[in-house]
Order: C-alpha cells, then sequence, then structure tokens
C-alpha cells in the first residue's frame, strides 16, 4: 500500500507539472495577444494599458531576449506616449528574468 501511495504522488507531481507548462504556456500566448494588439493600435491608450496589465501579472513568464525586449519595449511606449510608470516593472522583470537565466545556464 505505501508503494502504491508513492506511485500516485508521483503521478499527481507529473500531471501538476503537465498542467502548470499547459497554463504557462497559454498565458505566453494570450500576452503576446495583448502586445500585439497594443502595438498594432497605437492611438488607443487602452489596448496598451491592458497589455501592461498582463504584462504585469505574466511577463515572468517570457521567454527568449527577443521576446524580453518586445516586452520592455511595449513598457517603454507606455510611459513615453501615456505617462503610465512602468520603470519599476522593467525593473523587477529583468531581475527575474536575468535569474531565470542563470539558474537555466
Amino acid at each position: 500500500m505505501v508503494g502504491s501511495a508513492c506511485k500516485c504522488e508521483f503521478l499527481l507531481a507529473k500531471v501538476n507539472s503537465a498542467l502548470a507548462k499547459l497554463y504557462q504556456d497559454q498565458a505566453r500566448s494570450a500576452l503576446k495577444l495583448l502586445c500585439s494588439i497594443a502595438v498594432s493600435n497605437p492611438t488607443t491608450p487602452a489596448a496598451i494599458v491592458v497589455a501592461c496589465m498582463g504584462i504585469k501579472i505574466c511577463g515572468n513568464l517570457v521567454e527568449g531576449r527577443e521576446e524580453q525586449r518586445a516586452v520592455l519595449g511595449v513598457l517603454c511606449q507606455t510611459e513615453e506616449s501615456h505617462g503610465w510608470p512602468t520603470r519599476t516593472l522593467r525593473s523587477n522583470l529583468k531581475e527575474v528574468w536575468a535569474t531565470k537565466a542563470s539558474s537555466v545556464g
């Protein structure tokens, strides 16, 4: 019975890991869509504000230097064009991304 419980815990951990990856992939896709909509509609301030909210929520999931630069660009554009402060968020994201990069490499 004890061995069976260990197998169940192991399988549950694998399922939870797979679900977490699926949710993270979906969040990354949604964030890309939000940022694309914002960048392609520069005269609609609400679009870029919503994209910034998405970045705040799941920007830590952005992978790859090119995508990270694009996210930072959206944040810079927001601050320059609309006065929405993004400096702290940009700094926090850079720190998180650097930490993730150093733990992988």
